[in-house]
Formats: structure tokens, sequence, C-alpha cells
């Protein structure tokens, strides 16, 4: 049975995709090749991965993101810190963190996860963390090459923007590559109440 990589998330517009790729320029020209940084087009928050699941589950999975959708109104949201996963030693994602009215997008995440659940997905052990994933350390990387990725994001500085709205979710595939993942979009649907 052919499976594929994918995941459920919140796709950004255009303005924040722009601006946290801005952020990202700023931070790749401070630290050197121990990152491997996220593509502008790659940036998104994402819901629920879901790792490998079979092709024929597809259009079910696609079915749960319509249903939750559908139960959701579109919120904003805005974007918060930059931030790093783990200890200095073991830092493997660099984020930038969600801030605002969060509540709407856990109340989706938990949607999603019920409908999953049904599904006979088993449900995410780890605490629902709002993030983008801004670049990740590269595996084997020495502790200086860490502490100055650390000092790098303490001292960025940057405009949160306007607000984020979130009006739309997605089911896309990851495919591994060299170069970083590429991400192709199966579904999407919008909001309940957007026309």
């Amino acid at each position: 049975m052919q499976q594929i990589r994918a995941f459920i998330a919140v796709e950004l517009p255009p303005p924040t995709r722009d601006m946290l790729a801005g952020v990202v320029q700023h931070l790749a020209s401070r630290v050197d090749g121990s990152v491997r940084w996220s593509r502008p087009e790659s940036l998104h928050l994402t819901l629920r991965f879901l790792g490998n699941i079979d092709v024929e589950s597809v259009p079910a999975v696609s079915d749960v993101v319509s249903r939750c959708a559908a139960s959701a109104r579109p919120f904003e949201l805005a974007l918060g810190g930059i931030g790093g996963f783990e200890r200095l030693r073991a830092m493997r994602v660099i984020w930038m963190s969600i801030a605002g009215d969060v509540e709407p997008l856990t109340q989706l995440y938990r949607a999603v996860e019920d409908e999953l659940e049904s599904l006979g997905f088993a449900r995410e052990r780890r605490a629902f963390r709002p993030h983008i994933t801004l670049g990740r350390v590269r595996d084997g990387a020495p502790v200086p090459q860490r502490r100055a990725v650390a000092d790098a994001l303490a001292a960025v500085e940057f405009d949160a923007g306007p607000m984020l709205p979130v009006e739309t979710i997605a089911l896309i595939r990851s495919v591994l590559t060299p170069a970083g993942s590429e991400y192709t979009r199966l579904h999407t649907t919008r909001l309940g109440g957007v026309g």
C-alpha cells in the first residue's frame, strides 16, 4: 500500500510569509551553516503532523479537514517571539511563537484530533504548542555553533506586523529532499462563514 508523508496546517498569508522570510534571512546572515532554514514558501503553522499515511486515506482525512473547518469561524492570531525547542545543547527547532487569542486555534486543533481519532489515528501525545518553524539545527552541530544560534535568536528584533488572519486549513503532502521538504497542497477548506 502506497504511503505519503502529510500534515494538516494553517497556511500563512503572503504579508506574514514575507515578514518571516525577512527574519529568516536576518538570522541566516548571522549564523553559519549549522541551521537548515525554512524557505518562504514552506512557512506554515502545523495543526497536526500525520507522518506516513496510506494514500487511500487521503479522501477521509480531507473530509476531516472540511468538517473541522466548517465548524470553526475565521479568527486572528498574532506573532509572538522567536525561540527554540529543547535546551541549548539539544536545540533542534527554531520557531516563531503564536500569540493573541489562541483559544479558537486550540479548539480547531482539538476538533482535528477528535475527528482523526475516529479514523483510527492515535492522539498526539505532546501538548499542542502552536508555532511556525523557521529552521532546524543540523544534527551534530557542535555546542559553540548552537550557542551562536541561541545568541542570534536572543538579539533579533522584529516588527510583528499586522494580525495573522486564519481563514483556511489544508492537508499538505511533504516530500523530504536533500534541499529540504517540498510541500504539495492536497486539500484546502475555508473556515465556516468565509465566503
